[in-house]
C-alpha cells in the first residue's frame, strides 16, 4: 500500500510540474490600447505606417496637401543614392552657392568652383539640410533643378503617389511644392530600403576634410532630436534610426522619423506642427505618442509556406512543389504581415492574382500576387515567384492553360513521364502535412495529452489494486471458514474464532484448542496464484507442543508452560502469568501479535 502512495505523489508531483513548465502564461502583449484621439495629435497631419507592409496604423487628414519644407530632401538623397557612386564629385556653381538668405546650408560657405564627393553631399543633405547642396546634386544628376523635379515627379509616380508635386529638390517654398501626410510615409518608406540612404539617415555626425577651395574640416551635425541631442536631450527616442527635420513659415514644423524595435521598422509624419522651442505638444511628443502606440499595439510575423491555406486550385494542383528544398514555385522572402497583438497568421485571409509574364527567363519570374487581409483591411502583400532552370521538369503552357477571371495561370507538365513524379510529390506532401500537423496538435496540446496519460495510469494502478484487496478478502473468508468448520464440538475450545495475521502477500489464521491436536494452515491457494508462495503449516498437541512447519524451516516449542500464550496451561491465572513473563521470548520467537483472553481484545506491541 505503501508503494502505491509514493507511486501516486510521484505521478502528482509530475503533473504539478508539467503544468508548471508547459501551462501558457498570459501574455501582456495580447493586450492592445486604443488609439491615441485626433485631439492628443497637436500636428495638423499625421501618419503611422509600417515599413515592411506598408499598411497606415495611425492617419490623421492623411491625404491633406501640405508644404514639406526640408523632408522635401528624404527624396532627393534617395533618387542620388540610387543614381550615384560615392566617389563623383559635384561641382558647385553660382546657383548652388548663392541661395536665399536664411537658408541652412553647410559651414565654412560653399564656393564657386569647388568640388564635393558625392558621399559628402549625402551627410550635408540629410544631416545639416544644406539647401545649396542639393541645388548642386539636381544639377549634376539631371542638368538643371527643373528636369532634377521631373525626375522627382516621375519617381513619385512610380511609387502611385498622386498628391505629391515638387518643383526643387530643397523644399523652400514654393506654392506648387507639396505633398501630403501619408505619400511622405510611401517615399520614408522606399527610401529605407536603399541601404546608402538608411547608412546615412542614422548617422549622429559626420566630418569631411578639406577640398580644392576649403582647407577646413568641415562638422555635420543630425538636426533629428529624438535621434541625437542636437538642440535638446527631452526628445531622445531609442529606437530611432533615423529621419529628417524641416521648416519653413508657411509649411511650420515638418517632421520624417523611422524608428525599429525587435526588427519591426515603422515610419511616422506629423507636418504642420510645433518645434521643440514651443515646448509641449510638439512634433516630437506627437511622434513619440504614435511610435510608442505602434510597437505597443501591432507586431510584424513572417508568412511561411506551411501558413498558407492552399485553396486555390493553382496550388492544390501543385502543392508538392512547396515540400521540396527547392521549389521552381515558392512565395518571396518579404512575405510578411502586421497584425494586431494576440493575432495568428492562421486567422489572415489571402487573395490570390495571377501576372503571366509574356516570356520566362532563366531564374526568378514573378507570375503572381498574394495579398493578406485581415477583417477586411490589407495587412500585407507577398509575390509568387516561378523558378525557371534550363531543364525544368515542369514549364508554363500558356496554350494549355486555364482561365482565372482575367489571366492565363496554370502550369502544365512537360510531359507524360512526370505523371508519375507529380503523383508521388503530391502523396509525399499529403503525408508531410498529415503528420506536420499531427505533431503540431501534440505540442499545442501537450498539457491535455500528459494529463490523459497520468489518469489513464492511475485508473490501471486503482483498478490492480481493488482487484488484489478483493482477492485477499476473498482468501480471508475462506480461510475463517475452514479453521471454524475444523473445530469439534467435543473439544472445549478456548476461542473458536480465526485470527487474521497479514505480511505483504499473505493470509494467516492461527486457532487453539486444548486436549486435542490441531492443525492450521493458510488458506490454499487459488489455481491463478504463482507458485512462489510457500505452504507452510503449524500443529499443535498439549503432550507434543506447537510445531511451524514450511518448505526451509521448522520450529516448535517443548512444553506446553512455554505456549501458556495458547492455551496449554490449567487455569486462567497461571496463563496470565506464564505469558506475561514470556511474553517478549514469545514475540521474539513466532513474532505475532499478542492477544489478551482476559481483556478479549487484541493488544499491538
Amino acid at each position: 500500500m505503501r508503494k502505491f502512495r509514493v507511486l501516486s505523489l510521484t505521478l502528482a508531483l509530475v503533473l504539478l510540474l508539467a503544468n508548471v513548465l508547459y501551462a501558457p502564461v498570459p501574455k501582456a502583449e495580447a493586450k492592445r490600447s486604443a488609439a491615441p484621439s485626433k485631439g492628443a495629435i497637436s500636428s495638423y497631419s499625421a501618419v503611422l505606417m509600417d515599413i515592411t507592409t506598408g499598411k497606415v496604423l495611425y492617419e490623421k487628414n492623411p491625404h491633406t496637401k501640405l508644404y514639406p519644407a526640408s523632408i522635401t530632401k528624404i527624396l532627393t538623397t534617395y533618387i542620388a543614392a540610387e543614381r550615384s557612386a560615392d566617389d563623383e564629385m559635384v561641382e558647385f556653381d553660382r546657383e548652388s552657392c548663392f541661395i536665399e538668405g536664411g537658408a541652412a546650408r553647410i559651414w565654412p560657405y560653399t564656393q564657386i568652383g569647388e568640388k564635393i564627393s558625392m558621399k559628402d553631399c549625402y551627410y550635408c543633405m540629410m544631416l545639416a539640410s544644406a539647401n545649396e547642396v542639393c541645388i548642386a546634386v539636381g544639377k549634376h544628376i539631371s542638368g538643371s533643378t527643373k528636369k532634377f523635379a521631373n525626375l522627382m515627379n516621375k519617381k513619385v509616380k512610380e511609387l502611385g503617389l498622386k498628391d505629391t508635386h515638387f518643383t526643387n529638390p530643397n523644399g523652400l517654398h514654393d506654392d506648387n511644392h507639396y505633398t501630403t501626410a501619408y505619400d511622405m510615409a510611401v517615399i520614408g518608406s522606399a527610401a529605407l530600403q536603399n541601404p546608402t540612404f538608411r547608412k546615412v539617415t542614422r548617422t549622429k555626425t559626420y566630418n569631411f576634410k578639406k577640398t580644392n577651395k576649403c582647407k577646413q574640416t568641415r562638422y555635420l551635425h543630425n538636426h533629428h532630436n529624438m535621434l541625437t541631442a542636437y538642440t535638446t536631450s527631452a526628445y531622445e527616442y531609442k529606437y530611432c534610426i533615423g529621419g529628417k527635420t524641416g521648416y519653413t513659415r508657411a509649411a511650420g514644423n515638418t517632421l520624417v522619423t523611422f524608428a525599429e524595435k525587435n526588427g519591426h521598422k515603422l515610419c511616422c509624419v506629423v507636418m504642420k506642427g510645433q518645434g521643440s522651442k514651443a515646448g509641449a505638444p510638439n512634433i516630437y511628443t506627437d511622434t513619440t505618442t504614435l511610435m510608442n502606440y505602434g510597437f505597443a499595439n501591432y507586431t510584424l510575423k513572417s508568412v511561411k509556406n506551411s501558413d498558407l491555406k492552399l485553396s486555390d486550385s493553382f496550388f492544390n494542383k501543385y502543392s508538392s512543389f512547396f515540400s521540396d528544398d527547392n521549389p521552381p514555385l515558392k512565395l518571396s522572402k518579404e512575405a510578411k504581415v502586421i497584425l494586431p497583438r494576440g493575432v495568428s497568421v492562421k486567422e489572415v485571409k489571402q487573395k490570390i492574382e495571377y501576372k503571366m509574364p509574356k516570356s520566362l527567363k532563366v531564374g526568378n519570374n514573378v507570375i503572381g500576387h498574394i495579398t493578406y487581409t485581415y477583417k477586411g483591411d490589407e495587412v500585407g502583400q507577398s509575390d509568387i515567384i516561378y523558378t525557371k532552370s534550363k531543364t525544368p521538369y515542369v514549364s508554363i503552357n500558356q496554350s494549355s492553360g486555364k482561365k482565372d477571371g482575367s489571366n492565363t495561370t496554370l502550369i502544365n507538365s512537360k510531359n507524360k513521364s512526370n505523371a508519375f513524379h507529380n503523383f508521388f510529390n503530391n502523396m509525399r506532401f499529403k503525408f508531410m502535412q498529415f503528420f506536420g500537423n499531427l505533431g503540431t496538435f501534440f505540442k499545442n496540446n501537450l498539457i491535455i495529452i500528459i494529463i490523459i496519460i497520468l489518469v489513464a495510469v492511475m485508473g490501471i494502478l486503482v483498478f490492480l489494486r481493488r482487484r488484489e484487496i478483493i482477492h485477499s478478502r476473498g482468501s480471508y473468508k475462506y480461510a475463517s471458514h475452514t479453521a471454524k468448520k475444523s473445530s469439534s464440538s467435543d473439544d472445549s475450545a478456548i476461542f473458536s474464532k480465526g485470527k487474521r495475521f497479514k505480511s505483504k502477500k499473505q493470509t494467516k489464521t492461527v486457532a487453539a484448542d486444548t486436549g486435542s491436536t490441531l492443525s492450521f494452515s493458510r488458506s490454499k491457494r487459488p489455481k491463478s496464484r504463482p507458485s512462489r508462495f510457500r505452504r507452510r503449516t503449524s500443529t499443535y498437541n498439549p503432550n507434543e507442543g506447537l510445531h511451524f512447519s514450511s518448505k526451509h524451516k521448522t520450529t516448535s516449542a517443548k512444553t506446553n508452560d512455554e505456549l501458556g500464550f495458547l492455551g496449554a496451561s490449567k487455569t486462567p491465572d497461571e496463563r496470565a502469568k506464564k505469558t506475561k513473563r514470556r511474553h517478549k521470548n514469545t514475540m521474539e520467537s513466532f513474532g505475532h501479535n499478542f492477544y489478551d483472553y482476559n481483556k478479549k481484545k487484541p493488544k499491538k506491541r
